[in-house]
């Protein structure tokens, strides 16, 4: 299957989006050559697409996202894992914006409530950034724990969304007069000056350690 990709530009940094004809099947951030290592990995026939216009639709509404000019990604997502991984990722949909959930959770979610390490190890194998929102899946005693692409990165994304970091686990949206400035704005100005984690130079989608 064909797969086109772009590195582009983002508020958190360089960030590498690919598709298939079936959606989006990558989004991650890091360095350009690590990234291209990356989905070279998952698809080595996989091409430059800058010009393709369906993937620069998926590009540009990904950075209106995380600009904070837009709350809505309905995009397509072209998953590419085993099934228990499919099966977590689709769960993660269904976390709305605004709000976390635990591991424990999303394991009791899809009917494991044994498999919170499972569910943790899906979660670090997502390959599909903000769309697969895995930056929703946090501790159960509300520490954010890990994330692939930098903790920096999850705390940024959760108070785009309007999460209370510290407070409870579960929050509504940040209200916003019509006055008030992006969501983004504060948030994401931490990330001026603050380098990439070491890329992750690992086989995509390791088989999950499922009881």
């Amino acid at each position: 299957m064909r797969v086109v990709y772009a590195v582009a530009p983002s508020p958190l940094g360089r960030m590498l989006v690919a598709a298939t004809v079936r959606g989006v099947c990558a989004v991650m951030w890091g360095e350009k050559a690590a990234l291209e290592r990356l989905i070279r990995r998952m698809s080595p026939q996989a091409e430059r697409g800058e010009a393709d216009p369906e993937l620069r639709v998926f590009v540009s509404s990904l950075q209106a996202y995380l600009a904070g000019t837009s709350t809505v990604l309905d995009l397509l997502v072209d998953f590419w894992g085993t099934p228990f991984q499919r099966t977590v990722w689709r769960a993660l949909r269904s976390i709305p914006r605004g709000e976390v959930r635990s591991y424990a959770e999303v394991a009791r979610a899809i009917g494991h409530p044994r498999a919170v390490r499972a569910v943790g190890q899906a979660c670090a194998a997502n390959p599909v950034a903000v769309l697969v929102p895995c930056h929703r899946v946090i501790r159960s005693d509300g520490g954010l724990g890990g994330y692939g692409w930098g903790v920096h990165r999850k705390r940024a994304l959760l108070r785009l969304e309007g999460v209370l970091l510290g407070s409870t686990r579960r929050r509504p949206p940040l209200p916003r007069g019509p006055s008030s400035a992006p969501a983004s704005a504060g948030a994401l100005q931490a990330f001026a000056g603050c380098p990439d984690p070491a890329p992750r130079d690992r086989t995509p989608f390791p088989p999950p350690d499922f009881p």
